[in-house]
Formats: C-alpha cells, structure tokens, sequence
C-alpha cells in the first residue's frame, strides 16, 4: 500500500465523482444539443477520468499494480495524449476557431488527429511488443515538446478573438501550468513526488475550465 496522506484519499473520491459527473452531464447535453464543445468536453473528463481511476489509492494490489506489470502499462502514457487532445478540441469549438482562425483551426485539427492517430498505433504497439519503451519516448521527445508549441500559439491567437472568451482560458491555463512548474522543481529538488499536490492539479484544472465554460455559455 501506498504511503498516502488522508487528503490524497479524499481528494481522489472528490476529483473521480466530479469527472463522472461532468462526462454524463455532458454528453446528455450533447445528445440534446449536437454541439461539439460538450462532446469533447465530456471526452475529456472521460479519459482523465480512466487515467486518475489508474491511480486509484483504494485497490492499489488489485488495479495499480496488476495494470503497472502488464501489457497495457503504457495507457498511462496513452490517456493522457488523448484527454490533452480532447482538450484542445473542446478549446477550438468553444472558441470558434474555426470562424475567427481557419487556417490556424486547419493545421491545429490536423495535427491533433496525427497525435491520436500516433498514440494509438504506438500504445498497440506496446502492448504485443510487451512494453516497448518506445512510447515514452515519444511521449516526452515528442507530444510534449510539440503540443507546448501549440499551447504557446494558441493562447497567443486566444487573446485576439473578438468575443473575449480566451481571456479566461489564458488564465486558467497560465495558473496551471504555472503550479505544474512549481511541482516539477519541487521534485528536481528533494527527489520525492507529491501525489496530493498532483491530484489536486487536476481538480483545480476541471474547475477552471468548468468555470470559463459556464462564463462562455
């Protein structure tokens, strides 16, 4: 068992029911209303949701680390190519790219199906080849140095659309990514992770982004 804090156990429960909540809500809404920003708004909850259940503290020996030892140990990797992806997504609807940035929206659209398209040849790739390593380099090498590309371009074209919904993205994603930083030198520094700090970074993330779609809507 996992040497764990009891805010870590409660905070999992919180993150976990908020992110199925979120995806139900949301794809009932867009079963209603065909629009796409709920459908990859609810995706994304979706697959964050299947990566945060993967770190579930309360079956540590019967999911974490069966999954961990087993051939399907990558989708660590895979789920969170596919919930930034989703992301994005939900952010080019949202924002309506496609009407104020089309030639942007154009190349953003198909560099995320590539992504996709990537991760889910290599994750299968993984599992009959028994956990090449192949997909963490590609992950680390290669997702995220070119998705930090479009993140920077993107809040950069964010903040010129007319309506002033970026506004609220670039916040959010600033805020984020400025505690994201904050961890990684935490743990450059003393060597040590600090899951409830890593978990709680996903719950302040679903709640930004649950906020500014509300403002938006």
């Amino acid at each position: 068992m996992l040497d764990l804090s009891k805010t870590y156990y409660m905070l999992w429960s919180f993150v976990t029911s908020g992110l199925a909540i979120y995806f139900l809500l949301c794809i009932l809404i867009y079963l209603q209303s065909k629009q796409k920003s709920f459908l990859y708004y609810g995706l994304y909850n979706f697959f964050l949701l299947t990566y945060v259940f993967t770190k579930t503290p309360f079956h540590v020996e019967e999911i974490v680390k069966p999954l961990t030892n087993s051939p399907f140990a990558s989708y660590n990797w895979f789920s969170q190519v596919i919930y930034n992806s989703m992301l994005f997504m939900f952010y080019r609807a949202f924002l309506d790219m496609k009407v104020h940035f089309p030639k942007f929206d154009k190349l953003l659209h198909r560099f995320l199906i590539i992504q996709v398209s990537m991760a889910s040849l290599l994750f299968a790739y993984t599992i009959f080849t028994q956990n090449h390593p192949v997909f963490n380099h590609y992950f680390f090498y290669f997702f995220i140095p070119s998705m930090s590309v479009f993140v920077i371009y993107a809040l950069y074209i964010s903040l010129k659309i007319p309506n002033k919904l970026g506004y609220f993205i670039v916040v959010g994603v600033v805020l984020y990514n400025f505690f994201c930083v904050l961890l990684s030198l935490r743990f450059v520094c003393s060597g040590k992770r600090n899951r409830t700090f890593e978990l709680f970074l996903h719950w302040y993330h679903t709640r930004i982004d649950s906020v500014y779609f509300r403002f938006g809507l």
